[in-house]
């Protein structure tokens, strides 16, 4: 409360004499005579002077420019085919557009900055693709809009090599960025990379502790195993579990040693008189406290439990035992192929348990014979129940790992018959499969395309779906193929205005490919 309020609350008989000076140039205007009426005076003139504003301080510091530009920036007219497709949020068509910049060294322009960066804040996938295009001034941006933060997360330096202030990095910067580091610092120096992960484990937060620790994931080797091994006593179940991750893949290490222990005496295999053998499996009554430390914590239960509960209780420990155990090994400790495992579990009782934990092994150790026979077993178990669409299955997750050339003869049986098959499996089958496709699979596709829409009745409604597998193609195709690809479409008059807008869009992305790949050069 100021002197004035105080004063005129209390009254300016009930003190001595009140201080009304204000500390502003007021107070040489302040009049003599009695104080009320300098009170009053005073007070006006300091409520005009309020009004009157004030001088604005100078600043304390400026705005450092950005740098110099490293980079030419690519021609107007790739700018303006890609202004277009972040108006439209075309992700398929940036990332590729963002490939071909860095490939060619050039810089986006900077005036499509900011609708670029706004992009990739709405579309992770697209982030680490356009890191190499924003130039100085798009990291310079960044660091001015809390939004555009998680540019922060990466380095500047798009190469491999290890930074000049690389240690000053890993001491101060963002999580992204020491990953980043770490990663690259185990490439160089896999002993030096360890050191610096071990010194400072103990003061980092869970999270960090994590995703530090998965850059180990390449270049695994023996010389690793004492610092995972201290590990799998960490507070953070997540640390744990990576930790388990990593020791498994490492050929002898006392952790995978264990695991191959407890899983040859889980499963055994037994040939039939038929010639067609089945997995048999052998659960423990109880889990010892030893293996908590590697993770299995999963308790079998006794007669008393529901029969529901108990066999949740299995599938787990299956899973927390098999999921780590190379597919290869079953291979050769049972003497059959992974076609004949596949099959010798399709009906048994933990059949779903353990072909999961063989689909998870198959991906961790990338055993690519096993995942087109789990590949079909899944297949067929999924169509069965679930409503396929872009979300991962077990089937689309092993079909992205696969080999292309094998993924796409899956999926090509698939499109054989498109007048019966054209539906969503076969199309969440294409979305999954990488990218771009061959130029074999690209042409037989199309021209399968090409027949469904000349035989389909009028009364088919599935132009939908048809659209869809279209723009799929439209940023999938190779580019040796973007030419046919645009030719021989003749839609039926029959089929209305919906397969002829299909057509179009096709052929507007592939101009759109073409354009940006003549542009940017």
């Amino acid at each position: 409360m100021n002197t004035f309020v105080t004063t005129a609350i209390i009254g300016t008989g009930q003190q001595n004499q009140p201080d009304i000076r204000t500390g502003t140039a007021v107070d040489a205007l302040t009049p003599t005579g009695e104080i009320e009426r300098q009170l009053l005076l005073t007070a006006g003139a300091l409520a005009a002077y309020r009004m009157a504003g004030s001088v604005p301080q100078p600043a304390e510091s400026t705005t450092e420019p950005a740098a110099a530009e490293q980079l030419p920036t690519c021609s107007p007219e790739a700018a303006r085919q890609i202004e277009q497709c972040l108006l439209n949020t075309s992700s398929d068509l940036l990332a590729q557009a963002y490939t071909l910049l860095q490939q060619a060294r050039l810089r986006l322009p900077h005036s499509l900055l900011p609708l670029a960066l706004d992009n990739a804040r709405q579309h992770k996938v697209l982030r680490a693709l356009l890191i190499p295009a924003l130039g100085e001034r798009g990291f310079w941006l960044s660091r001015h809009n809390p939004e555009w933060s998680w540019v922060a997360h990466f380095l500047t330096d798009q190469s491999e090599e290890l930074p000049a202030d690389a240690e000053e990095i890993w001491q101060e910067g963002t999580l992204g960025q020491r990953c980043e580091i770490l990663r690259r610092l185990r490439a160089i120096d896999p002993a030096r990379a360890r050191d610096w992960l071990n010194t400072i484990l103990k003061q980092e937060k869970a999270e960090a502790r994590r995703d530090l620790l998965a850059t180990f994931a390449s270049g695994l080797s023996i010389d690793d195993e004492p610092l995972l091994e201290q590990l799998l006593t960490d507070r953070s179940e997540s640390v744990r579990h990576q930790a388990i991750t990593l020791l498994a893949q490492i050929p002898g290490s006392g952790l995978s040693q264990r695991m191959l222990e407890r899983a040859n005496a889980l499963l055994r295999y037994e040939k039939k008189l038929a010639k067609k053998g089945q997995v048999k499996v052998s659960l423990p009554t109880t889990v010892p406290v030893e293996w908590q430390r590697d993770g299995i914590s999963a308790q079998p239960g006794d007669n008393a439990i529901a029969q529901p509960q108990k066999e949740q209780y299995h599938n787990a420990l299956l899973r927390q035992i098999l999921d780590y155990i190379d597919p290869a090994h079953w291979e050769a400790h049972f003497s059959v192929t992974p076609d004949e495992l596949v099959n010798a579990q399709k009906n048994g009782t933990y059949a779903e348990a353990i072909l999961t934990a063989w689909s998870e092994a198959a991906l961790l150790f990338n055993r690519h014979d096993w995942m087109a026979p789990l590949f079909d077993w899944w297949y067929a178990k999924e169509s069965k129940h679930y409503y396929y669409s872009s979300a991962d299955t077990k089937s689309l997750t092993l079909l992205k790992h696969m080999p292309q050339s094998e993924a796409e003869t899956k999926v090509l049986q698939m499109l054989t018959n498109l007048s019966t098959n054209w539906s969503n499996q076969p199309i969440a089958a294409l979305d999954a499969l990488p990218r771009p496709w061959s130029a074999q699979f690209a042409d037989a596709t199309f021209k399968l395309c090409r027949e469904f829409v000349q035989t389909t009745k009028d009364s088919d409604n599935r132009w939908y779906t048809w659209g869809h597998f279209l723009d799929l193609a439209g940023a999938a195709t190779p580019t040796s193929s973007l030419e046919t690809a645009s030719t021989g479409w003749t839609v039926p008059e029959r089929l209305g205005d919906q397969y002829k807008q299909n057509v179009t869009s096709l052929l507007e992305t592939l101009q759109i490919r073409k354009t940006l790949l003549e542009e940017i050069q």
